[in-house]
C-alpha cells in the first residue's frame, strides 16, 4: 500500500487512510485497489442513495418527551424496530460486530441486508440528551444522510419524527412515539 492517495477528480495528495479529499471531497476508496484496501468482511460501497422524502422546517417535529420512545421504520422491508432501552445516552447503529465485545446499545441491522446496502458495522450514533435527539455519522464509507443530506462525519444533526435517514443505502424512517 502506499503512503498517499492522488484524488482522481482534482490531484490532490491526501493520506493513505483517507476517506475524502482534503481539498474537493471526492470519495477516495474508488481510487485504491479493492484488494489493497478492503477485504471482504468490510463494507461494501454503494451509489449514494436518491432524495426521496422532502420536508420542510415548519413540519419537522424535534421534540421527543421523557416517556416517548423511538422507533425506525426500514422502509425497503416494511419493517418497524424498537429501539433498545435509550432514556439518555448513546445508541449505536450498523451491522453486528464479530469481535463479540459488548458495546452497549447497538441496533444490529444485519438482518436487513446491511452489508449489501453498504452499512458499516458501526455506521452512526444517536445521542439523547433529554427531551432531543442527535445523530452523528461515524466515518462511514457509504455516509449518512438525513432526508437526502449527507451529514459530516462527526458533527450532530437533530432528528425529528418523521426524518428518513439513510445509511448508505439503508432506508430507515425515524418515528417519535410520544405514548
Amino acid at each position: 500500500m502506499t503512503d498517499t492517495i492522488t484524488c482522481s477528480n482534482c490531484g490532490t495528495e491526501n493520506a493513505a487512510k483517507a476517506i475524502f479529499c482534503t481539498n474537493c471531497g471526492t470519495n477516495l476508496r474508488d481510487v485504491l485497489n479493492a484488494q489493497d484496501y478492503m477485504d471482504s468482511s468490510q463494507t461494501q460501497f454503494v451509489m449514494e442513495p436518491d432524495e426521496r422524502l422532502v420536508t420542510t422546517l415548519h413540519q419537522r417535529k424535534a421534540y421527543l418527551g421523557r416517556a416517548g420512545r423511538i422507533k425506525f421504520r426500514l422502509l425497503q422491508f416494511d419493517d418497524l424496530l424498537l429501539e433498545p432501552e435509550f432514556k439518555i445516552g448513546v445508541l449505536t447503529m450498523g451491522r453486528s460486530i464479530e469481535s463479540g465485545e459488548p458495546i452497549g446499545n447497538h441496533v444490529d441491522l444485519s438482518r436487513f441486508k446491511a452489508k449489501e446496502l453498504g452499512v458499516s458495522r458501526k455506521h452512526a450514533r444517536l445521542i439523547r440528551v433529554t427531551a432531543t435527539v442527535v445523530i452523528e455519522d461515524m466515518g462511514a464509507l457509504n455516509g449518512t444522510f438525513v432526508n437526502g443530506e449527507r451529514l459530516s462525519p462527526v458533527r450532530p444533526c437533530v432528528l425529528c419524527h418523521g426524518d428518513e435517514i439513510n445509511l448508505g443505502n439503508l432506508a430507515i424512517e425515524v418515528i417519535f412515539d410520544q405514548s
